[in-house]
């Protein structure tokens, strides 16, 4: 989370915090200590430092994070925290095949927990991403730069979907999403094959919205 996070540092619409057992170079971060366990994390997460630490964050607040590590057990006291903010999350799902029981166990929780908080709008939204989608979009990978590369292409996507949710359009055909649409997915899509490339397989999709970034000179000849 704090790596995807890092990313997002090379645009200025967005502040940036972190909340980690290791160190991280990120400008507002603050390190907590290390736990044994997911229970330990959860019941011992010092959310009094956490809400000083987070109460310069605007209203609308992405929480950033993969499930699998065991400090994932914080995240429902992380939310608690900032239960008065406009809350989403981007979760990362790690190749699961890669995991050792007990992390798989743990991402499974996380995984399935956190999109109950969405179905029940205690989240606004969970955007959900493959690792694995990722790469076959990237094709071959460094193993060295796997990771970094993976983040780049996450970050770039949803900051563009930003910019183009926030710019005024030439054309727009958009309805209102349904208000239970609250687990999503985002990517990229061919426009001349008209194949998209989702970063997650969604089951029974209800809605897609589609952004088009086209240049000026094509809109104008």
């Amino acid at each position: 989370g704090c790596n995807i996070a890092k990313e997002f540092s090379k645009y200025p619409q967005y502040s940036l915090y972190g909340i980690d057992s290791e160190p991280h170079d990120l400008q507002n971060f603050i390190k907590i200590a290390k736990r044994k366990d997911h229970e330990s994390y959860e019941q011992r997460f010092p959310s009094a430092r956490a809400k000083k630490f987070l109460k310069p964050a605007g209203e609308d607040v992405l929480i950033v994070l993969g499930g699998s590590g065991a400090i994932s057990g914080a995240v429902l006291r992380l939310i608690e925290v900032i239960k008065d903010k406009n809350i989403s999350v981007l979760y990362i799902r790690p190749d699961i095949e890669l995991l050792s029981y007990k992390k798989a166990m743990r991402e499974r929780l996380v995984f399935s927990v956190l999109q109950e908080y969405a179905r029940s709008k205690l989240l606004d939204k969970i955007y959900l991403v493959d690792n694995l989608k990722l790469e076959s979009i990237l094709g071959s990978v460094p193993l060295v730069s796997y990771h970094q590369n993976l983040n780049n292409l996450l970050v770039y996507t949803f900051h563009m979907m930003n910019v183009l949710k926030n710019s005024s359009p030439i054309i727009n055909t958009f309805s209102e999403p349904n208000i239970t649409s609250n687990i999503a997915t985002i990517g990229i899509m061919d426009i001349d094959k008209g194949l998209e490339k989702p970063f997650f397989d969604l089951e029974y999709t209800r809605e897609a919205i589609y952004y088009y970034a086209i240049n000026s000179d094509s809109l104008e000849t």
